[in-house]
């Protein structure tokens, strides 16, 4: 079977598996994960680490893409992006479209594998991404993924990634609860309008807890594209970004949430999540293939 795709782009809000179903997809001949591309500028300036554990700088395969540019042109690069990506468009990204189909081009000839996974998400950060990627040439599949309404609270009343991995002391509140439902909310509707601009020829929309239930269903989808995936072990690769699971994730599995303990602003907040997320998913249903 011959690959049509060039990119596979993960959308939807953060704490929804996106890490998982990069990496899985990234097992695959063929695959190569990037994690979350849109964090590659800010990342790399910041002195953030690859997925490897190398700061990217120092980063064997990232290194060579590096020595093309310095401190100053990366950090400018970081701002342009921003603007060209986020809800509030400002700027036209010419140089950053150029940026990016250079990056991409050098991730396939470095790693020698043909598709790359993007899951930098449908945030406020990154709302029309997916849509200025297809516009250097990607031949983009965009995958919507979303999480029950329970299972996202779960995770959520555990504290931000950044809390978890002991880089802040925001735990999960009131005000944590409000901010999280503000980027669910936004990273929903971002994922929609990509399907509608992308259409069913390209759009995918997938819940969580079918993928963690049974991963092949992700190929199985992906044949209507065709697109052939075979799965393999999952090993570390150089990411960049992402959940602070993404260089140890070895198994797929489905768990059950303890939604025992939740308060009534959680009960509240997962009912006005699920009406919501049967809208989205209603929309989007008409304009996509549904993984199941």
């Amino acid at each position: 079977m011959i690959n049509r795709a060039s990119l596979i782009y993960i959308g939807g809000y953060g704490r929804s598996g996106s890490t998982l179903l990069d990496a899985y997809i990234s097992s695959a001949d063929g695959f190569f994960g990037l994690g979350e591309c849109a964090n590659f500028y800010e990342s790399a300036y910041q002195g953030d680490s690859c997925e490897c554990g190398e700061k990217l700088t120092a980063c064997e395969f990232w290194s060579g893409f590096f020595n093309q540019y310095d401190r100053l042109q990366m950090h400018g690069l970081s701002v342009e992006a921003k603007r060209m990506d986020s809800l509030i468009q400002r700027h036209s990204g010419e140089k950053c479209l150029r940026f990016w189909k250079a990056f991409f081009g050098y991730a396939r000839d470095k790693s020698g594998e043909k598709i790359i996974v993007d899951s930098s998400k449908t945030t406020r950060e990154t709302f029309y991404r997916p849509f200025n990627l297809s516009m250097i040439g990607e031949d983009v599949i965009f995958i919507y993924l979303y999480k029950e309404p329970s299972d996202l609270v779960a995770s959520l009343k555990k504290g931000s990634n950044k809390f978890l991995a002991g880089m802040n002391s925001e735990k999960y509140g009131f005000r944590f609860l409000l901010k999280s439902f503000a980027g669910w909310f936004v990273g929903n509707v971002g994922a929609v309008l990509a399907v509608l601009r992308l259409g069913p020829e390209k759009s995918i929309i997938l819940n969580y807890r079918d993928f963690a239930s049974d991963p092949t269903i992700v190929g199985r989808c992906l044949e209507n594209f065709g697109v052939s995936h075979v799965p393999s072990e999952m090993t570390e690769g150089h990411g960049i970004s992402g959940n602070r699971t993404r260089s140890s994730i070895s198994a797929i599995h489905y768990k059950k949430p303890d939604i025992s303990g939740f308060k009534t602003m959680d009960k509240v907040i997962v009912i006005i999540m699920t009406t919501l997320l049967r809208i989205f998913v209603g929309v989007a249903s008409i304009y996509a293939v549904k993984c199941k």
